[in-house]
């Protein structure tokens, strides 16, 4: 039997692969799931930048309440930049 996916705003977790509910941003177009502890930031314009996550578990929590309660995804990731909660991954 297949395991259906819920259909709310739930996160769901596949192995080391964690996504976010659908969001609408003028500042982020997408994010990609969190995968081995680092995820992609698109940003309005089609700039990706790949960030490490120093707290995952924190990240996706904050990240997940940020979508649910319809606050500004593009706020949330410019605290989480200035907290060291996401640092640059140099390519």
């Amino acid at each position: 039997m297949e395991r259906q996916r819920p259909k709310d705003s739930t996160l769901y977790l596949n192995f080391d692969l964690i996504m976010f509910p659908t969001f609408t941003s003028s500042a982020i177009e997408k994010i990609s799931p969190v995968e081995n502890g680092q995820v992609t930031i698109t940003f309005t314009g089609g700039r990706d930048y790949t960030y490490g996550v120093s707290d995952v578990e924190r990240f996706v929590t904050e990240m997940t309440s940020t979508i649910t309660e319809g606050k500004s995804v593009g706020q949330f990731i410019n605290r989480a930049l200035r907290s060291d909660l996401l640092t640059l991954v140099q390519a």
